[in-house]
């Protein structure tokens, strides 16, 4: 079947059908507008964690790279499906109208760039069944991985509701026709979010079920605050099929939901958000601590340009994920969403140049020298700052 022919039976099969009122409208729309509130607060407002760590890793220059430009390859195979380049858009949205042409507008970039692309968490497409569309609309391009997300919150019991059922996670992942299911861990957030789901305990073994649950790969993913070695090494028995560390450099929620907080009048949670803005592992140590399982690990947290995926794959990731930074482009339009990652993976390959690395299988190699707030870290987690400037990953 021409592919053409194939998009169109697969955006009429998502289309098809009227769409069931909410059973709760109150609560649909309350998950509405919060959703339409974090993609406004994070394309207008200061919601960056107050260092970036990123800022305080360097690679060594390499004089005489004996490679080519031309010939850096940034190609590679993640978890069975081979993209152009080790990018992934990272989860951000869906939900909410507009979420429609953003998500089209990143999918299109990521069909023109090979690269994999993450939905934002999926529950309001359960609740308001009128906002599949906000998510389904990645499918109207060609990418070639595309994952659906739920939180690991609402797998368990929560004091407004049941946890989501075997047939509601199936359904998000039907949705999409998605190639990996991710499942975020964002307690931080909740805590400050006015009416947050702050029930924990037992949420490792309901991550463990949604093996049995669906037939694609799980993918574990903090949005923000960073993990540590021994949460990734239970995340691996599991089951997950990949970490996204998450970490701390970038757009924290602690201070999306500080921003939120304030409008509601909500001064308690409003400073909870201003004392744990700053909350969790640098993204460059969780890449570190992840990369002790074996599994595939996505750099997912201040990473704003090619020069900091570069620095993402020297520690060890397999793939470097871009939130923020990519969302401010796509809100622009398509064209400007597609340059805009055009213009990463050119930074990125001049970075693999400038080391004189021509495979990503070789990217762990190259030295990095870290400073300040990083370097302390490192070494409180037992790395050798000496070991890394030597192109090795020992701790």
């Amino acid at each position: 079947m021409p592919a053409v022919a194939k998009t169109t039976r697969r955006r009429k099969a998502r289309s098809s059908g009227k769409a069931a009122a909410p059973k709760d409208y109150a609560t649909a729309k309350a998950t509405i507008n919060r959703k339409e509130e974090h993609v406004l607060i994070n394309v207008k407002d200061d919601v960056a964690s107050r260092h970036d760590f990123f800022r305080d890793l360097t690679l060594v220059h390499e004089a005489l790279p004996e490679v080519d430009h031309a010939d850096v390859d940034l190609s590679l195979t993640f978890l069975g499906k081979r993209l152009g380049a080790p990018i992934m858009i990272a989860s951000m949205t869906g939900g909410y109208p507009d979420a429609e042409r953003i998500n089209r507008n990143l999918a299109y970039a990521a069909s023109q760039h090979g690269l994999a692309l993450g939905v934002g968490s999926q529950r309001a497409a359960l609740k308001s069944p009128e906002m599949r569309r906000t998510y389904t609309s990645v499918r109207d391009h060609d990418v070639p991985f595309v994952a659906a997300n739920i939180g690991a919150p609402q797998l368990l019991e929560q004091k407004d509701g049941k946890p989501l059922s075997r047939d509601d996670v199936q359904s998000l992942v039907s949705m999409l026709e998605a190639d990996a299911l991710i499942v975020h861990l964002n307690y931080l957030q909740e805590v400050v979010q006015p009416g947050g789901d702050l029930a924990a305990r037992g949420a490792i073994g309901a991550i463990a079920r949604l093996r049995e649950w669906v037939d694609v790969p799980l993918i574990a993913k903090e949005t923000g605050a960073g993990l540590t070695r021994r949460t990734a090494a239970l995340l691996s028995r599991a089951g997950v099929a990949a970490i996204d560390v998450g970490g701390l450099s970038g757009t924290t929620f602690a201070a999306v939901e500080l921003v939120r907080a304030r409008r509601e009048g909500e001064e308690k949670l409003a400073r909870l958000g201003e004392l744990y803005r700053d909350w969790g592992v640098p993204t460059p140590v969780a890449v570190l601590e992840a990369g002790r399982t074996g599994l595939p690990v996505v750099a997912t947290g201040g990473v704003k340009d090619g020069l900091c995926a570069a620095k993402a794959l020297a520690l060890g990731a397999t793939m470097a994920g871009m939130a923020g930074a990519a969302l401010r482009a796509a809100v622009k339009g398509e064209k400007e969403g597609a340059a805009f990652l055009q213009t990463v993976l050119d930074e990125l390959r001049t970075a693999l140049f400038l080391t004189g690395t021509a495979k990503l299988s070789d990217a762990a190699r190259i030295p990095v020298v870290a400073a300040g707030p990083t370097a302390d870290w490192l070494q409180a987690f037992g790395y050798d700052p000496a070991a890394l400037s030597a192109g090795r990953l020992d701790a």
